[in-house]
């Protein structure tokens, strides 16, 4: 390795020999327009000098090195970008500037992954656009340069925002698992919690809720099994159902990957929105948190749509609070659901009202039913307000293409369902009021006398208020996360996104 080095450092020393000197050919490269600002601005910091290829600096590029090749183990993509190779000498003086220069710049391609994330998650509306910040990378590697901390610099990008902490955790189990001698991927059919199921035990192990050096027994194992009911949001009882089964002998090398794209969606999220709070919908989890990159305020269970009527992915803004809201029954609801159900008791109508198509209110009484069909229906339905109106006594707006909304619900008991894909696509919260105080601050006395009067006076139309503090809204749809006590859970894949 040292006489590597030495070789590179004699062709740096080359260059100055024929009458330019190391930062004269570091300065009139970076000011070439391919350059990026944050490999420039590094080497400002420097006074153009060389950092990785000189003398004196073998232990800084192994250190680097390290980095690169551990890469995976911070949750980012070694394959993009492609890592640096020294494998291919430079063999001139103006090469070795190229190296080094290409050493930086995948430097701070790996700190951006690590605050900012590779990718922008799947969304199919986007309606929030922000850029990550990513001003002070050249002064932060400067100062781990210094001090020839790079490993120190990247576990503390690595980790800058809490919700990606127990997610790293799990990915350097899973992946030290995979990576261990003779490790295989077995199918488990036994369903026996008992030392003698092998492959369980196998399986036990490569999540570590066992020991690899002792044979667990029964009590140890059931109680491990609970652990892994609990990361598959099953019952946890210690019985091995099909249901375990199936979550148990998905390949490891998928949970990885599951919680690699986790972790970088938090990335991007985070490293955009940072320091303000944002609202996240994570559809396969049927979970709502309100988090900062340090703190979740807000966590609560809500209902989303069925896999026929999925909930959509998107970002946006929720600008407006709808008290006592209407419910404008979709057209697909309306003559697929509800108008067999009229024909058969026109007391259905008692709480809608019928609308003609320049929204005028019709009598239902003058209207043939018998006539009307899924083809023939030139009306629209619409809910009159009340505590039982589908949407409750609340509503929240935000700009999407898809007719969707977050909203209050009658109907309790889908919060208790472990399973909860039964809306038409729009989200039900199981504590809206919540939501409703951090979007009308200032409001709070007057959303929980909301939240707990009778409903025995009722306006006739929606009370509608701007939001005094919008909030950003990202509906994804991740298979990994964690729990309100931050242990990682897997998430069942409603909608079919993955190939099984």
């Amino acid at each position: 390795m040292w006489t590597q080095s030495l070789l590179l450092y004699l062709l740096l020393l080359s260059g100055v020999v024929r009458g330019q000197s190391t930062g004269e050919l570091l300065r009139s490269r970076l000011q070439q327009r391919d350059i990026p600002s944050l490999v420039y601005r590094f080497y400002r910091l420097t006074d153009m000098q060389v950092c990785w290829l000189g003398k004196n600096q073998e232990a800084l590029k192994l250190s680097a090195d390290s980095l690169f090749k551990n890469a995976g183990s911070l949750g980012v993509d070694v394959r993009q970008p492609e890592w640096p190779s020294f494998d291919k000498l430079p063999v001139t003086a103006s090469d070795s500037i190229e190296t080094e220069i290409g050493y930086t710049k995948s430097l701070f391609a790996l700190m951006s992954a690590l605050t900012c994330g590779q990718r922008e998650p799947v969304l199919s509306f986007k309606g929030v656009t922000a850029a990550c910040t990513q001003d002070s990378l050249p002064n932060v590697l400067l100062t781990y340069y210094r001090s020839a901390q790079l490993q120190l610099m990247a576990d503390s990008l690595a980790t800058l925002y809490k919700p990606v902490i127990p997610l790293l955790r799990q990915l350097k189990i899973l992946t030290a698992s995979i990576e261990s001698p003779g490790y295989s991927e077995q199918v488990m059919n036994a369903v026996q919690v008992d030392p003698l199921n092998k492959v369980l035990v196998a399986k036990l192990r490569s999540w570590q809720l066992v020991h690899n050096d002792s044979t667990p027994s029964k009590q140890d194992m059931k109680k491990a099994v609970k652990v892994l009911q609990h990361t598959f949001g099953l019952i946890t009882d210690g019985v091995i159902r099909s249901s375990l089964k199936q979550e148990i002998n998905v390949p490891l090398t998928r949970r990885i990957t599951q919680l690699k794209s986790t972790i970088d969606a938090n990335r991007w999220l985070y490293g955009r929105f940072a320091p303000d709070s944002v609202v996240v919908v994570n559809i396969p989890a049927a979970t709502l948190t309100v988090s900062t990159a340090r703190e979740e305020i807000i966590r609560m269970r809500i209902v989303v749509g069925n896999p026929s009527m999925p909930t959509p992915t998107l970002s946006s803004y929720i600008r407006e609070v709808i008290l006592y809201p209407y419910w404008t029954v979709p057209h697909s609801i309306a003559v697929n659901e509800l108008l067999p159900k009229i024909k058969r008791d026109k007391s259905m109508l008692e709480n809608f009202q019928l609308l003609d198509q320049q929204g005028r209110i019709v009598n239902p009484q003058t209207v043939n039913w018998n006539k009307l069909s899924a083809t023939n229906f030139p009306y629209t339905l619409r809910q009159s307000t009340g505590c039982d109106n589908a949407l409750g006594i609340l509503k929240l707006n935000f700009d999407n293409p898809f007719s969707v909304y977050l909203h209050d619900t009658p109907a309790k008991g889908g919060f208790l369902l472990e399973r909860r894909f039964l809306s038409h696509g729009c989200m039900r919260m199981e504590e809206p009021f919540a939501l409703a105080r951090l979007l009308l601050p200032g409001n709070e006395q007057a959303v929980d006398t909301l939240s707990t009067e009778t409903c025995s006076i009722v306006p006739d139309k929606p009370l509608v208020l701007k939001a005094i503090k919008p909030l950003r809204l990202v509906v994804w749809y991740q298979l990994a996360g964690t729990d309100a006590e931050g242990n990682v859970i897997f998430c069942p894949d409603v909608y079919k996104t993955q190939n099984n």
